[in-house]
C-alpha cells in the first residue's frame, strides 16, 4: 500500500504526460473510491467518451451517474504549494457549464485555493465540486505503487463490534414497541458505523440521515459507502455557509465533491423510485426542504429516519419540522446523540428554571424524541477502551507569577480584569501545564482569529522566558488555523501536529474551526484560552481530548485561570474569571454520567457533613500557584459543586442528615438546619409531586427514604391510630395518659380537641368511638374513676387519708387525691365534686397530714415485715426515706411538737421506742448475757457475729467508751457484774 504523496512523486516530469497519467489515476479513483463507485455508472477518459468534441482542453474525464446525468471532470496535477486561481476556476466552470453536463468536478493535487476562486465555484450557475489533495490522501483506497500499476483492491468492510451489536439489538427491540426513540452513544465510539449497521439490520428501503454539518455529512458518506454490504443510491441534501460566529468554519457544498440539492421536487422524485435502497443524507438545515417534498402528497414515507445530534444549536430550527410526524413522514425515528437532556447528570441551564418549566421541557422531549433505547456514556466507553480517559486541569496563575515572568522577559503586563489578563495568564498557565503534565500535542481554543494568531506567535517566546526547571523540554512548534482558511491548509497544519518528532511539542491554536467526525485531530490535550463559545463548540473540543491517539493514555483539558491570592479565597473563586471552568465541567457532566454522579454525591455530602471539606472528583485537578494555600483549594471545591450541581442535591443531603439523626424523613414544616428551611423545602417537593412536576428520579430517591410520605397528615393520623390500637391491645382500654412516653397521649388529646371543634373526619371519629372505653371527655371519666377508687379505699380503711404514693391495681390513687386537694385549695375544684369528697370519712385538704399518714402507713408495713418498729436511719422503701421519717417523729416528740394522737398511734406499735440508742444498748447487753449463758464466759472475739448482729464489735465499743470516759456509770456497773467480764480485751480461742 502506497501513500498518495509517494505515488505522485513517481509521475512523469513532463507536464503533458503527467496530466495524462493523473487523468488515468483519477479514472481509477472515481471507479474505486466507495463514495463515487456508489454514484457513477461509467467513467471515460475524454478521448474515449463517445460524445467528445474538438477543441476541448480543460475537461479530462466524463462520468455518468445513476440518474443518467453527465459530469465534466478536470484533473489538474499541480505542485502542492501551487494555488488554484480565479482564472483556473473560471476556465473549469466554462468547460463544465456546457449543455451536456449536469455537474462539474475539479480534481487537483493541491489544497490551496483562493477565497475568490472557491466562491466562484460555490456560486456557479451549474453545480460543481472539488476533490483536493487532502481528499485524495484521506480516501478509503489502497493506492497503487506506480502510475503504471493501476489495480483496485478495496478494503474489506468493517463489522459490528460488541458494543455496536448491543446498541443495534436494543434499538431493534425498542422499535418493536415504539416508533421513535433515542440512542445515546458517546462521540468517538463508532456511532456512524452503528447507524449503517442499524440501517442494514432493519432492511430499510428508504432512509433519511440528518447530521449537523457538511463535514459530518461527508464523513458519514465515506463511512457508509465504504462499509455497506448492500448497494444503495444516495442523495445529499444540504446548503453551504458559516455558523453564527464571525470566525466560524466556512462550509462549502463544493467541498463535498458531489451534486447536492435542496429542491423538494428532486427529493420527491428520488423517494418515488420503486426499486433499490435509497438514502437521503442531509444536514439539519436541509430538513425543511425534505418536509416540503412531502407536501404535494404521493411521496412514500421513510422506513427509517436517523437524526444525529438533534439538539445541537445549528439544527434546532431545521429539525423543528421533524418533531411533527406529519412534516416528514416516517415509520421509525431514531435520535442519536452523545447525551440525553433528561439524564441524571444534567444540570438545569439556568438557576431560575422552575420545576414546572423543567418538567414541561422533559415531557416535550419525551414526546418529540421518544424513550431512550440504549445508552453508552463516556464512562462506559472509557472502561471499554473505546475512548481515552481524561482529566481536567485547572491551571491557576497569580499576580506574583506574572510579575516574575515579566521581569525576566522585560515586559510590562497587568493582571487586572480584562482581555490582557486572560491573555498572559493563558500563556503562562499552558506553559506550566505542558511541563507539569508532559503535554506534547495541544489544541488551544480562541474566540477570534487574531487571538489565535497572536497566541501561536507569542507562545514560544513565553516558554523561553520561563525558568528552566519549569520549562517544557524539547522543541516547541506552534501555529494557528481558522475557519476562513482553505480546508486543505487546515488539514495540513493538523497533520503537522500529529506527526511531531519524538520529544517535540506542538500547539495548534484554533479559532472557530474545530470539526467533528473524521476532522478530529490527533492530540493529547485541549486548552481553553478564551471563554468557551456554544456548548456544541465546547463538546467538539472535548471530543478531541477523549479520542484515542498516538501514544495517548489520558486526554487533558486545560483551563487557565487567574487567582488573586491577595484576596479572600471565597471572593477570589466567586468572580467571572472561573466561569469557563464551571461551563466546561457542566458540559462534561452532561455527557459523563459518572462524573455527574460523583459531583452530585459530593454536593449531597456537603449537606450531610457540612464540617467536612469536600474533595475534588478524581478527574478534576487544581494546579495552584505557590502563594495559594489550602483555603483556596477548599473554596474552589465548594464553588465548583455550587456551580456544576443542582441545589436539589444539597437539600437532599440535608434530608439524609435529618434521617441519620431522627431515623425517619418526616421533617416538620418548621424545621431549620443551619439556617436552611428544610421543612419548607420538603413541603415544596410534596407540592411538586402532587402537581406532577417533580422529576421521576428525584421522586424515587425521596420515596426510598425511611418514613417518607407524600401525604404526611394522613400518614401521621394512621400512625397515631395504629399506636393507639396497640395501646388498647396491651392495656385493654383507650384511656391513654397525656404524658405517655411515645406521645400517643398528646395525639389522643389532639383528636378530642379536633372533635370538639367539629373538625374531625366522621370516619375517623367512628373508628375511635369503636375502641374499648373510648371517651370524648376523658377528664370527667377519669375523675369518676378516681372517686370510685377512693370510695373503695374508705370502705377498706375506714378513712380517706390516702398517702400521696399510694397505688392500687396500678392506679396512683394517692396522686389523684393530692391533685383534688390542690384544686380545692386553689378554688378550682367543682363545688359538687368538693362536696362529695368532703362527705367522705377522714377527708382533708391538708397535704402535710397526708404525708404523715403515708409515713405511718409505711411504718406499719415495716412492722408487719420485721416484727418491730426499730427502723434504721438510712432505711428507704420504694424511694421513701422511712428511717428519716421515724427520726423526725422522735425529734418532734422530744420538742413537744408531736400531735398526742399521732404519738399514741406510734407508741402502740411493737418495738417502738422514743430513744433508739438506749434500745440498741439494751439489745447488745441482752445478746452478751445470752453469750455468757451459752459459753460460760464473756470473752467475745471482735469478729463475733450472731444472727447478723456484730456482738464482738458492740463489746469492743463498750470498752472503748469506758476508756474514753463516755460510758454511763449505770451501764459500766451492769457490765462489771457480768460473770467473767474484763475491761481488757483478750483473744481466747473460740470454738
Amino acid at each position: 500500500m502506497a501513500a498518495f504523496g509517494e505515488l505522485m512523486d513517481r509521475f512523469d516530469a513532463d507536464p503533458g504526460r503527467r496530466r495524462e497519467q493523473f487523468a488515468e489515476l483519477c479514472r481509477w479513483f472515481l471507479t474505486n473510491a466507495p463514495v463515487y463507485a456508489h454514484q457513477l455508472r461509467r467513467v471515460w477518459l475524454w478521448k474515449d467518451w463517445p460524445g467528445r468534441y474538438a477543441g476541448e482542453t480543460v475537461i479530462d474525464l466524463v462520468a455518468e451517474d445513476r440518474r443518467g446525468h453527465l459530469w465534466a471532470i478536470t484533473a489538474t496535477p499541480r505542485d502542492t504549494a501551487a494555488w488554484i486561481t480565479q482564472r483556473d476556476a473560471q476556465a473549469f466552470l466554462a468547460a463544465a457549464g456546457r449543455a451536456p453536463f449536469a455537474f462539474g468536478l475539479l480534481i487537483a493535487t493541491t489544497d490551496l485555493i483562493g477565497r475568490t476562486a472557491q466562491h466562484t465555484i460555490e456560486t456557479a450557475r451549474k453545480p460543481a465540486g472539488l476533490v483536493l489533495l487532502s481528499d485524495l490522501d484521506a480516501a478509503d483506497l489502497d493506492w497503487p505503487v506506480s502510475p503504471a500499476v493501476v489495480r483496485a483492491r478495496r478494503w474489506p468492510p468493517q463489522r459490528p463490534r460488541p458494543h455496536q451489536r448491543d446498541a443495534i439489538s436494543a434499538v431493534v427491540t425498542g422499535f418493536a414497541r415504539a416508533d421513535r426513540g433515542q440512542l445515546i452513544m458517546a462521540r468517538g465510539t463508532g456511532r456512524t458505523l452503528t447507524t449503517l449497521f442499524l440501517h442494514d439490520t432493519l432492511g430499510a428501503e428508504r432512509t433519511l440521515v440528518l447530521v449537523p454539518s457538511l463535514s459530518w455529512l461527508a464523513h458519514t458518506l465515506r463511512v457508509w459507502t465504504a462499509n455497506t454490504p448492500v448497494d444503495f443510491d444516495f442523495l445529499p441534501v444540504c446548503t453551504g455557509g458559516t455558523g453564527p460566529e464571525p470566525d466560524a468554519v466556512m462550509e462549502n457544498t463544493s467541498d463535498l465533491g458531489l451534486p447536492v440539492t435542496v429542491d423538494p421536487g428532486q427529493i420527491a422524485t428520488f423517494l418515488r423510485r420503486r426499486s433499490g435502497r435509497r438514502v437521503v443524507f442531509a444536514t439539519h438545515q436541509g430538513a425543511p426542504a425534505i418536509a416540503e417534498a412531502f407536501r404535494p402528497g404521493r411521496v412514500p414515507a421513510f422506513d427509517l429516519v436517523i437524526a444525529v445530534e438533534a439538539s445541537c444549536g445549528a439544527g434546532r430550527d431545521g429539525l423543528a419540522t421533524l418533531r411533527t410526524p406529519e412534516a416528514i413522514r416516517a415509520r421509525r425515528r431514531l435520535f442519536l446523540t452523545g447525551s440525553d437532556r433528561d439524564s441524571p447528570g444534567r444540570v438545569p441551564p439556568a438557576a431560575t428554571e422552575t420545576a414546572t418549566a423543567a418538567a414541561a421541557a422533559v415531557t416535550n422531549d419525551d414526546v418529540a424524541f421518544g424513550p431512550v433505547f440504549h445508552r453508552l456514556g463516556i464512562a462506559e466507553a472509557i472502561e471499554a477502551n473505546l475512548l481515552t480517559d481524561y482529566r481536567v486541569v485547572v491551571a491557576g496563575i497569580d499576580d506574583r507569577t506574572c510579575r516574575q515572568w515579566a521581569a525576566r522577559s522585560g515586559r510590562s503586563i497587568t493582571t487586572a480584569e480584562g482581555a490582557d489578563a486572560r491573555r498572559w495568564v493563558g500563556y503562562l498557565a499552558l506553559a506550566a501545564a505542558m511541563h507539569r503534565h508532559d503535554l506534547h500535542r495541544t489544541i488551544t481554543v480562541h474566540s477570534s482569529v487574531g487571538r489565535a494568531r497572536e497566541f501561536a506567535r507569542t507562545l514560544p517566546e513565553v516558554i523561553a522566558g520561563t525558568p528552566v526547571r519549569r520549562r517544557p523540554t524539547g522543541r516547541v512548534w506552534s501555529d494557528h488555523v481558522s475557519g476562513q482558511m482553505p480546508t486543505g491548509q487546515r488539514r495540513d497544519r493538523g497533520h503537522h501536529l500529529a506527526r511531531l518528532g519524538p520529544g517535540d511539542r506542538g500547539v495548534l491554536a484554533h479559532a472557530g474551526c474545530l470539526t467533528d467526525g473524521a476532522g478530529v485531530l490527533d492530540c493529547d490535550s485541549v486548552a481553553f484560552l478564551d471563554p468557551p463559545g456554544s456548548g456544541d463548540d465546547l463538546l467538539r473540543a472535548v471530543d478531541h481530548a477523549l479520542r484515542p491517539g498516538t501514544g495517548k493514555t489520558v486526554g487533558t483539558i486545560v483551563i487557565p485561570v487567574f487567582l488573586d491570592t491577595d484576596t479572600d479565597p471565597a471572593t477570589a473563586v466567586g468572580g467571572a474569571a472561573l466561569e469557563p471552568v464551571w461551563e466546561v465541567i457542566r458540559v462534561l457532566r452532561s455527557h459523563d454520567e459518572q462524573l455527574g454522579a460523583h459531583l452530585d454525591e459530593l454536593r449531597r455530602r456537603v449537606g450531610r457533613c457540612p464540617r467536612r471539606r469536600p474533595p475534588l472528583p478524581p478527574r478534576i485537578r487544581l494546579d495552584l500557584p505557590a502563594g495559594a494555600g489550602v483555603e483556596f483549594a477548599h473554596a474552589f471545591a465548594v464553588r465548583l459543586l455550587e456551580q456544576t450541581t443542582a441545589d436539589w442535591e444539597y437539600w437532599f443531603g440535608l434530608v439524609e442528615r435529618f434521617v441519620e439523626h431522627h431515623g425517619h424523613a418526616r421533617v416538620p414544616v418548621s424545621c431549620t438546619v443551619d439556617g436552611d428551611r428544610l421543612g419548607a423545602w420538603v413541603n415544596r417537593q410534596r407540592t411538586q409531586h402532587t402537581h406532577g412536576v417533580l422529576d421521576a428520579d428525584r421522586a424515587r430517591r425521596l420515596q426510598n427514604l425511611p418514613g417518607w410520605t407524600w401525604e404526611p397528615h394522613a400518614d401521621l393520623w394512621e400512625q397515631g391510630y395504629r399506636r393507639l390500637v396497640e395501646f388498647v391491645e396491651h392495656h385493654g382500654h383507650a384511656r391513654v395518659p397525656t404524658n405517655s412516653g411515645d406521645r400517643i397521649g398528646a395525639w389522643v388529646s389532639q383528636q378530642r380537641r379536633t372533635h370538639a371543634h367539629g373538625a374531625l373526619d366522621a370516619d375517623r371519629a367512628r373508628r375511635l368511638q369503636n375502641l374499648p372505653r373510648w371517651t370524648w371527655e376523658p377528664h370527667a371519666d377519669l375523675w369518676e374513676q378516681g372517686y370510685r377508687r377512693l370510695v373503695e379505699f374508705v370502705e377498706q380503711n375506714g378513712h380517706a387519708r390516702v398517702p400521696p404514693s399510694y397505688m392500687v391495681d396500678g392506679y396512683w390513687l394517692g396522686s389523684w387525691v393530692a391533685t383534688q386537694r390542690a384544686h380545692q385549695v386553689k378554688g378550682a375544684l367543682d363545688p359538687d365534686r368538693g362536696q362529695r369528697l368532703h362527705n367522705l370519712p377522714g377527708w382533708t385538704i391538708d397535704p402535710a397530714a397526708d404525708l404523715w399518714e403515708e409515713g405511718y402507713h409505711r411504718l406499719v408495713d415495716f412492722v408487719e415485715h420485721h416484727g418491730h418498729a426499730r427502723v434504721p436511719y438510712s432505711y428507704t422503701a420504694d424511694g421513701h426515706g422511712l428511717g428519716v421519717w421515724v427520726t423526725a417523729q422522735r425529734a418532734h416528740h422530744v420538742k413537744g411538737t408531736l400531735d398526742p394522737d399521732r404519738g399514741q398511734r406510734l407508741q402502740t406499735l411493737p418495738g417502738w421506742t422514743w430513744d433508739p440508742f438506749a434500745d440498741q444498748w439494751e439489745e447488745g447487753y441482752r445478746r452478751l448475757s445470752d453469750f455468757v449463758a451459752q459459753h460460760g464466759h464473756c470473752r467475745v472475739p471482735r469478729s463475733y457475729t450472731i444472727e447478723g448482729y456484730r456482738l464482738g464489735a458492740w463489746v469492743n465499743k463498750q470498752r472503748t467508751r469506758r476508756t474514753a470516759g463516755t460510758l454511763a456509770a449505770d451501764r459500766e456497773h451492769r457490765l462489771q457484774a457480768v460473770p467473767g467480764w474484763t475491761w481488757t480485751s483478750s483473744r481466747p480461742s473460740h470454738s
